[in-house]
């Protein structure tokens, strides 16, 4: 099975099952502080949809030139618009299980990912929440080592990449990358950011 929250993890993970070809890995933990309850009235307007857009806008940039530069050989990097588009309803799903420890849409989710991926293709995708909206900070985030986690745990991969590492350096015969953000605002200003990274790759 997929790798569940620590212990004292605010929330247990929960996540879509799916077949041996695919993989899906959570973060160990929230943020502290995060807000727990319905989003803030009218916080579902134009901004926060324009938010959404310039993020990952900002993280495929980032995405993109990770790739070129920093992996010993210049990779090109594709994007799956259909795959990005079916990891959105997910995040909505991790934000309400989040805020009312109930899960829905996982098998929803699964069959929505296999009809994206092709025939002997394998997915891999990396949810992750912050308790802000600052790009810059979600990058350095994901792209940083975590030496307090063992390389086998939480689903890292040979030696001792984080997950989100680990999709950035993915090569194959027919590598497509996806991408979704949802921000959910609530009062006083505060919101609960979830970020999808996710890769489909023919081996």
């Amino acid at each position: 099975g997929f790798p569940a929250a620590g212990a004292g993890a605010e929330l247990v993970a929960r996540l879509p099952r799916v077949n041996a070809g695919f993989a899906l890995s959570f973060s160990p933990s929230l943020p502290a502080g995060l807000p727990v309850g319905f989003p803030a009235a009218g916080a579902g307007g134009v901004g926060r949809f324009e938010q959404e857009e310039a993020l990952e806008a900002f993280l495929r940039s980032q995405v993109a030139r990770y790739r070129d530069t920093s992996l010993g050989a210049r990779l090109l990097t594709a994007w799956d618009e259909e795959l990005g588009f079916v990891l959105g309803p997910a995040l909505e799903a991790y934000e309400t299980e989040r805020c009312l420890g109930v899960s829905f849409g996982n098998e929803e989710f699964s069959d929505a990912v296999r009809r994206s991926v092709p025939e002997g293709g394998q997915f891999k995708g990396c949810p992750r929440c912050f308790g802000h909206a600052n790009g810059p900070e979600m990058w350095r985030s994901l792209v940083a080592p975590n030496p307090r986690i063992a390389p086998q745990a939480l689903g890292q991969g040979q030696g001792g990449l984080t997950v989100p590492l680990e999709l950035l350096g993915s090569r194959g015969s027919e590598v497509r990358f996806a991408l979704r953000v949802r921000v959910f605002p609530y009062p006083e200003g505060m919101c609960a950011t979830w970020v999808m990274l996710a890769v489909r790759v023919l081996p």
